[in-house]
């Protein structure tokens, strides 16, 4: 057998082998435009793949819950308290036991993070209709150092005594931080300056 033909059948191999461990339910849902293939990883570092569904209109949604599909076609909820974290494509979400926050950067020493909250209220509606309900979405970012358990939340009030201090054991950046020169806007190039300092 040629080498290239030996590489070309590999993937193909692997490839028929998941499709014939996977349901018919499974397979059908795979064709489903609402479904991704990804992943979750369970409390015990188990990597499972399977089914995510997916809906561009309740983007917050994937910050609480993941409606998942194994390859039996059996499908569960998990939420955040389940898991270690859960992927698809290039998205990527951990979790710290209350909501899922997905990773926009990563580095040896911390990591930048954005987490989406929705807020809802109700009013009485126009002329003694029903009330009407409102809400609106909120996007944050977070970061967290990988000796922290808990994720900091990125914010421009009180940024520079906050961060300069979270930031202390790299002297040059938070200087930096507390002259002003790097506010809570520059939170990503803080991210790479501090997994380049230690």
């Amino acid at each position: 057998m040629k080498p290239t033909l030996f590489f070309v059948l590999i993937p193909l191999l692997i490839t028929t082998s998941v499709n014939a461990q996977a349901s018919k339910k499974y397979q059908k849902l795979r064709k489903n435009y609402h479904y991704r293939e990804g992943y979750i990883i369970t409390k015990d570092s188990t990597k499972i793949t399977g089914l995510i569904k997916y809906s561009i209109y309740f983007e917050a949604k994937k910050y609480g819950l993941v409606n998942f599909v194994h390859t039996d076609g059996k499908k569960r909820k998990y939420y955040p308290k389940d898991l270690n974290g859960y992927g698809h494509s290039i998205h990527k979400f951990v979790s710290d036991n209350s909501r899922f926050y997905e990773i926009v950067q990563t580095g040896k020493n911390i990591g930048l993070y954005k987490n989406i909250s929705v807020t809802s209220w109700s009013t009485p509606g126009p002329n003694g209709t029903g009330p009407m309900t409102y809400s609106s979405s909120d996007e944050s970012l977070y970061v967290k150092r990988s000796m922290d358990n808990s994720f900091k939340l990125v914010r421009k009030k009180k940024f520079k005594e906050e961060f300069s201090r979270y930031f202390e054991d790299c002297p040059a950046l938070s200087s930096e931080i507390q002259h002003g020169r790097l506010t809570h806007e520059d939170i990503s190039r803080i991210v790479i300056q501090y997994n380049h300092c230690k």
